[in-house]
């Protein structure tokens, strides 16, 4: 019997979006550069953890693919449905989908990479104690990373794990910056905020993994393709009289 190969249109959307081109995409661009153990067979290697790394973070970006289907849905009837229960509905699927994005796959890929970043996520009672043992393992990681989370976790962060633990079962809704979860003005703003977190961590602990030999560069927003506006790219720095590989410093 032949094979019939049947296709499917996954999502009405894509790379255009600022938040596919600088999670998913870039960090596809970014796994060909990876590093591996030595061990017997590195080649082997590098390819299973280059695949796992595609997975995990293709998993991450359908969560955050189905969160901005529901923000579409809030956008078009300015955060309200036609039902109490449909709205309630919607704001519920948009924030579990954004938490296990960030909790679930992304930290399941950063410990893939060789980052365990359990921290973000830890009770604040462990954080100082677990940022310590980060920084140890992880010394050339810049600690503005450290601060840029700990700000998180006592915002959005904060109103984001109250909601999916406690407010869901609450008669007061919790709210965030003074409006209620339930608003389109807080979907918003922590659909951002994550996409934006997930970018800052990986571009944090991928300029330590590829160490002085590669270069992450920041495009100027002026220079951003808009089919995909990714803001980094990784490549070498060439000295400019000699043309030879230069290291970072």
């Amino acid at each position: 019997m032949p094979f019939e190969l049947e296709l499917k249109k996954v999502a009405d959307f894509g790379a255009s979006e600022p938040w596919v081109a600088r999670t998913e995409m870039t960090m596809l661009d970014f796994f060909p550069f990876l590093k591996v153990d030595g061990g017997d067979d590195p080649v082997t290697a590098f390819e299973i953890k280059k695949e796992a790394a595609t997975g995990l973070a293709m998993s991450m970006a359908e969560e955050l693919g189905q969160a901005f289907i529901d923000l579409r849905r809030l956008r078009e009837s300015k955060g309200f449905l036609s039902t109490e229960l449909e709205t309630t509905k919607a704001y519920r699927d948009l924030y579990g989908h954004l938490w296990v994005a960030y909790k679930s796959r992304f930290q399941e890929l950063m410990k893939l990479l060789g980052y365990d970043i359990g921290y973000v996520f830890d009770k604040d009672v462990n954080f100082d104690q677990l940022v310590a043992a980060f920084q140890i393992a992880h010394p050339e990681v810049d600690p503005q990373m450290t601060e840029r989370i700990k700000e998180d976790k006592r915002t959005w962060q904060k109103a984001l794990y109250t909601y999916r633990n406690d407010g869901e079962h609450n008669i007061k809704e919790p709210t965030f910056d003074g409006h209620p979860m339930h608003s389109l003005q807080n979907a918003e703003v922590i659909f951002s905020n994550i996409w934006h977190a997930i970018e800052d961590v990986f571009i944090h602990c991928m300029q330590e993994e590829f160490g002085k030999q590669l270069t992450i560069f920041e495009i100027p927003k002026e220079n951003r393709d808009q089919a995909m506006p990714k803001k980094y790219r990784v490549g070498v720095t060439l000295n400019k009289v000699t043309g030879e590989v230069e290291a970072r410093v």
